[in-house]
């Protein structure tokens, strides 16, 4: 369910850079730094793939420069096959839960292209901070959550 709230089986905290676990009943993630080089080397990529039923339904990559505190989003995508399941609400809560676990601030510019998924990461505590005076209208960040 889109925007509903879960009880993830494994709290942030113990979600390691290099592991796939289980999120909720038929839904898995799997954390890893890219094997890929990053395209400005100073930063570490990460990808966070989601699965369906054991089957990959997409993926989010991450860019963290060392020693910051801020992860920049910059690709979000559920495959085609399995957009109809609304699974994006379960990638950006994976999202949520790595951000959380390292205490990082997270950034999304300039890729959602679509107004209607603005209130998808909305109802999951994300913000705007766009300004169209300086031509940026799909900007929003999220501190991280502690318990």
């Amino acid at each position: 369910m889109e925007g509903g709230k879960i009880e993830p089986n494994k709290k942030p905290e113990q979600i390691k850079k290099e592991e796939t676990f289980e999120w909720k009943e038929g839904v898995s993630f799997s954390i890893e730094k890219s094997k890929s080089r990053s395209v400005v080397e100073k930063y570490t990529k990460i990808e966070i793939t989601i699965f369906y039923q054991n089957q990959e339904a997409g993926i989010a990559e991450i860019f963290i420069e060392p020693g910051k505190k801020l992860a920049e989003i910059e690709w979000i995508k559920i495959s085609d096959d399995f957009t109809d399941l609304k699974l994006g609400s379960n990638l950006v809560e994976g999202i949520n839960a790595y951000l959380d676990a390292y205490q990082f601030e997270g950034v999304l510019e300039n890729i959602i292209n679509d107004v209607n998924k603005r209130g998808l990461y909305k109802r999951h505590g994300w913000e705007d901070f766009s300004d169209p005076s300086k031509g940026n209208f799909d900007n929003m960040r999220r501190e991280p959550k502690v318990d």
